[in-house]
């Protein structure tokens, strides 16, 4: 991990940088940053504020996977609200939770079921066989 001395791109503080891609010196900045370029779009700013995703970065990666989840191949899906209002389920931005590296974007059904899976290849690999004996 190596260590730098920066300016914040916000307020213009000297700060310590973790990470040699830090640009603010707090994640207050740093959404003060974002939604000063990206006002309107709370999925972008969220993306932005958890994973330093831009709205461009995460149309490049939607279109690398021909807007489908990674896992399941499905699309965004449209989910009724209880006020009877449509709303898109947009694709979950997914992440190693060591490295914090993005791997891809997956559907709520895919990440829930990763997560649930505590991302253990064994245990994965342990339902792909049970699956496998087990079927009827």
């Amino acid at each position: 991990m190596k260590k730098s001395n920066k300016h914040c791109g916000n307020c213009g503080s000297p700060f310590v940088a973790k990470f040699i891609t830090h640009k603010w010196c707090s994640l207050k900045c740093r959404k003060i940053a974002y939604n000063k370029r990206h006002p309107d779009n709370p999925h972008t700013r969220h993306n932005w504020y958890r994973y330093g995703l831009s709205e461009n970065q995460y149309k490049e990666l939607l279109a690398k996977q021909n807007g489908t989840c990674a896992i399941c191949k499905k699309p965004e899906i449209t989910t009724k609200r209880r006020n009877g209002n449509n709303i898109l389920q947009s694709l979950s931005v997914d992440h190693d939770h060591n490295t914090k590296k993005i791997r891809g974007l997956l559907c709520n059904k895919c990440n829930t079921a990763l997560g649930l899976l505590e991302e253990n290849i064994d245990t994965i690999h342990n339902l792909l066989k049970y699956l496998e004996v087990n079927q009827y």
